[in-house]
């Protein structure tokens, strides 16, 4: 079904949200209304879906569940979740007292999902906004003066950049832009793009404090080289902002860190990922008597701080087989 018109699936996606609305599983409900409204995008946009599980978690709104939901939607028109989830309330006995759907709650689910698209909205900004009166991305602009926070209101100027994901190829070319700029300084990308992965969703740099040079230095340097283009916030040890290429490119996130050279390598470590692979190895570390974090590898008992050389040293420490950054991924 490689075609643009895609209510049919958002009219299903948003079914299943309104089915879990009904039974009190709003969490799941706000997961399939927001993968509606990605979809919603996508079909304004006149932009085709992808149809593998791995392309399409990377659209915003996109999670696991709802991408395998929308695969078998390309496959076969239909979602299996939907089916079972309507057979299952056609056999349950179903109280006197037991909540029914309504136009509010659906509307609320859909608004709340929608608002934390927005960078900086998270979910209790959207429920206030929501309980304000506001409903859709018109109601954010008519009202931004008095709602929007600084951060907000650079996630709402940049909002349908931010949307997307940046190519591998783009990233490479923030890569060589910014060994010119940073010179002789340590610095590494990391995030998905040092784990070699084809896209990323930011532009997340780490560099090495470094005597003479401080991190406001070096964003006044990148603001210069007119590659930061909005600030979001900026302190001694971390700045957020908005980078990009040139006006006829589409604006990306950008955080850069300032890391003290003690916690070089435990930083990269973890700044490098994945999330899952971070948990992973943080639970034997624990597992071991250690506390691994960011900022460095120590002994619980007593708050050691381990000295580390390198990633394969605190591979090391902890008796595992290095993983490069690639294989980082569970």
């Amino acid at each position: 079904m490689a075609d643009k018109n895609y209510d049919d699936l958002i009219q299903k996606l948003a079914d299943i949200a309104q089915i879990y609305i009904k039974i009190n599983q709003e969490f799941r409900a706000r997961a399939f209304s927001g993968a509606a409204t990605a979809v919603q995008f996508k079909q304004n946009a006149g932009q085709i879906l992808p149809n593998t599980e791995k392309e399409l978690k990377k659209i915003p709104g996109i999670g696991a569940s709802t991408a395998k939901a929308i695969i078998e939607w390309q496959q076969s028109g239909q979602i299996q979740r939907l089916l079972e989830l309507r057979e299952k309330q056609k056999e349950e006995i179903v109280p006197v007292a037991q909540p029914q759907l309504t136009a509010a709650e659906i509307e609320k689910v859909n608004s709340i999902a929608l608002f934390e698209t927005i960078h900086g909205v998270g979910e209790k900004t959207a429920e206030k906004w929501y309980a304000e009166g506001l409903r859709t991305l018109d109601d954010v602009q008519t009202y931004k003066v008095q709602i929007l926070t600084h951060a907000q209101r650079i996630g709402w100027k940049w909002y349908h950049h931010l949307l997307q994901r940046i190519p591998r190829t783009e990233m490479d070319t923030y890569h060589s832009l910014l060994g010119q700029a940073l010179g002789n300084l340590r610095w590494e990308i990391a995030g998905s793009y040092r784990r070699d992965l084809p896209d990323s969703g930011d532009v997340d740099i780490l560099i090495e404090a470094k005597t003479g040079y401080t991190l406001d230095h070096i964003v006044q340097h990148l603001i210069a080289q007119k590659l930061l283009v909005d600030k979001i916030s900026q302190g001694p040890t971390k700045y957020m902002g908005i980078i990009r290429l040139s006006p006829q490119h589409i604006a990306r996130r950008i955080d850069i860190r300032w890391i003290p050279a003690i916690s070089w390598w435990p930083a990269l470590l973890y700044f490098t990922g994945s999330g899952d692979f971070n948990k992973r190895m943080r639970a034997i570390a624990k597992s071991q008597g250690y506390i691994l974090n960011e900022y460095s590898l120590s002994i619980e008992a007593n708050d050691q701080i381990i000295a580390v050389n390198s990633e394969q040293d605190l591979f090391a420490a902890l008796d595992m087989d290095y993983l490069t950054p690639a294989q980082r991924y569970e």
